[in-house]
């Protein structure tokens, strides 16, 4: 039986990711990119409830688009204010 790429390890509420292919030096692949999104996804989803949407895989699905640059109506307007440039 192979050992796991990335142990995890959670404690008192903190996750730990431990890089485990010391005769690789410890090199990341893509099996383990996959493994360490996986268990920070799952430790989301066991946190919140859900995942955060920016986690989502770009170019499948992502909330990430509204927060790119579109082309907009002439009557839009930022929802967000900056206090600075407010009259007081």
């Amino acid at each position: 039986m192979t050992q796991p790429s990335i142990l995890l390890e959670i404690d008192q509420g903190v996750a730990l990711l431990t890089l485990n292919r010391p005769d690789n030096l410890n090199s990341f692949n893509v099996e383990m990119h996959e493994r360490m999104r996986d268990a920070i996804l799952e430790r989301d989803r066991d946190l919140a409830g859900d995942i955060n949407p920016m986690l989502a895989r770009h170019g499948e699905s992502s909330e990430a688009r509204q927060y790119s640059g579109r082309a907009v109506d002439k009557g839009w307007e930022c929802p967000f204010r900056d206090p600075r440039l407010e009259e007081k």
